[in-house]
């Protein structure tokens, strides 16, 4: 967690860096992953089958974690992702220029398709 003050241009309020993100059709500050990589221990609840997309953020440091968000320009990624993570996608230093982004066994199928699974922000 970090905090951020007025001076920042947001309210007074503490932040999560590791949260769901939502989807939400979108493109400013697109990122696409630059890797599949596995979880480290424990970071995506513990499944050994479970992969991690790795982004490059430049828009992390200064941006409300809160306002990021995932979309995909193929229907298909949109449609399974969005079914098996209805609640968000569970993602890793959205405070850094470095995010991760759990998939579990319900969508890494998509395999190379997820490589159109992109992080945006408000």
């Amino acid at each position: 967690m970090r905090q951020r003050n007025n001076t920042g241009g947001f309210a007074a309020t503490t932040v999560q860096c590791s949260q769901f993100v939502e989807k939400e059709n979108g493109s400013t500050g697109s990122a696409y992953p630059y890797r599949q990589t596995t979880p480290n221990g424990n970071e995506c609840g513990g499944d050994p089958d479970d992969i991690v997309l790795e982004y490059y953020i430049s828009w992390g440091p200064s941006t409300n974690p809160d306002n990021a968000r995932w979309w995909s320009g193929l229907w298909w990624v949109r449609w399974v992702v969005g079914g098996c993570y209805s609640n968000g996608l569970s993602a890793n230093g959205l405070c850094t220029t470095n995010a991760r982004v759990c998939i579990g066994s319900c969508a890494k199928w998509l395999g190379n398709d997820l490589n159109y699974l992109y992080l945006w922000h408000r």
